[in-house]
């Protein structure tokens, strides 16, 4: 299932089969740690991601981490994708409690 600015969406399914409301709720803790997951994101950002931040955008600012999508991608992890300015966005690896596990540059 993805979640994106565009509200596109996987193929019709079946919600309870694909386990939908655990996606839900794994979105809904996301979002509601956002500020965390944000200041995660710039605590674990690949150290030439944050140097050229810092070259052409400034310091970094967790304000400036503009999220991009949501990718329920299994049972026990989600990918949050935010976008910074005109730098490569940076894909968080999440768990199933919302806790950010990993910052790599999106491919």
């Amino acid at each position: 299932m993805r979640i994106g600015p565009d509200g596109a969406g996987a193929d019709p399914f079946d919600a309870e089969a694909a386990g939908l409301d655990e996606a839900a709720a794994r979105i809904r803790r996301i979002l509601e740690g956002l500020d965390t997951l944000r200041a995660f994101t710039l605590a674990h950002a690949p150290a030439a991601w944050l140097h050229q931040c810092a070259e052409t955008q400034g310091p970094p600012s967790p304000e400036r981490l503009f999220l991009d999508g949501l990718d329920v991608v299994s049972s026990d992890a989600t990918e949050v994708t935010f976008s910074y300015g005109n730098l490569r966005p940076l894909l968080v690896r999440v768990d199933g409690r919302g806790r950010g596990r990993e910052v790599r540059p999106k491919a």
